[in-house]
């Protein structure tokens, strides 16, 4: 038996699940913003054998609000229409455009969605540890003293994998692979 998970009316379902801001005309999507604000999602639609589709929620609203201009062999990108605080939760298919994954890192930091350093979301250090990282490296401390200094050591025994990930973490800012602005 076919399961169908499109709404009747496509179109008007997004609009019942956005609310817009009337201040900068971005349509704030309210359905489901996971743990990760970057994955806003619509799960609807039909594939082959009949799965249940499962995409971004920009991407969807922008194929059907605009199929003229859709490429799906390209990625759906925010438009510097949309205040940094509320572009990752923006479907208005106006304050949307196509393009590739270098346009999008480029439009990041262009348009200030970029997140670095310590804001990032994944970020282990502050700015200040950073800082006393690369100066002890500098004075010719080892990686495991300098992750002793900042009190986050782990025995290997203890914890192998903890031990391994403060390890990487603080050789590649001794590397200068992260934290390059610091």
């Amino acid at each position: 038996m076919k399961r169908k998970y499109l709404p009747e009316d496509p179109k008007q379902w997004i609009m019942d699940n956005v609310k817009i801001n009337k201040k900068t005309g971005c349509w704030i999507w309210t359905k489901l913003i996971t743990k990760n604000p970057l994955r806003a999602r619509i799960h609807f639609g039909y594939r082959e054998k009949y799965n249940l589709v499962s995409c971004m929620a920009s991407r969807s609203v922008f194929a059907l609000f605009r199929p003229k201009d859709f490429d799906p062999d390209l990625d759906v990108l925010h438009t510097s229409a949309c205040p940094a605080k509320l572009a990752y939760k923006c479907v208005n298919p106006a304050h949307l455009k196509m393009g590739d994954d270098k346009q999008n890192a480029i439009d990041k930091y262009q348009y200030g969605l970029g997140v670095q350093g310590e804001e990032h979301l994944n970020s282990r250090f502050t700015k200040a540890q950073v800082r006393k990282i690369k100066k002890l490296y500098s004075l010719g401390v080892g990686i495991t003293d300098i992750i002793r200094c900042l009190g986050i050591y782990v025995s290997p025994r203890e914890n192998p994998d903890l031990y391994h990930s403060n390890f990487v973490s603080v050789s590649y800012i001794c590397n200068e692979n992260t934290w390059k602005s610091v």
